[in-house]
């Protein structure tokens, strides 16, 4: 039995698909880990929130596409710039008003009466 083509696996299709502007995944998941090896070794993995550690994640991954891929596909850079705002959004949110806060609301008899 042969391997599948291009033509007959849309999966096949796919990935060849994108190994064209995103490079080898071999050499794509090679670069995306030693990005991601010098985030741990700095320590930011610990004390950063979820959002910011997911974001780097992503941009190493794109950063691995456009070191093993092509660097001048828009795609790449436009999504790095997408899991960045979405980090400067989560740093710049208002923070909770006291009113929001429900250990200042009152009483209304579901919890307990403090003490």
């Amino acid at each position: 039995m042969s391997a599948p083509t291009p033509a007959s696996d849309p999966t096949a299709a796919l990935l060849n698909d994108r190994a064209l502007t995103h490079g080898k995944f071999d050499d794509n998941a090679h670069y995306a880990q030693l990005i991601k090896l010098l985030k741990q070794q700095a320590g930011g993995d610990v004390h950063w929130t979820a959002v910011q550690n997911e974001a780097f994640d992503l941009i190493a991954t794109k950063l691995g596409r456009i070191l093993s891929g092509q660097a001048s596909f828009v795609d790449h850079w436009a999504d790095i710039a997408g899991y960045a705002q979405l980090v400067v959004k989560e740093l710049t949110r208002p923070a909770p008003k006291p009113q929001d806060d429900p250990a200042n609301q009152p009483d209304n008899g579901l919890r307990p009466a403090p003490p």
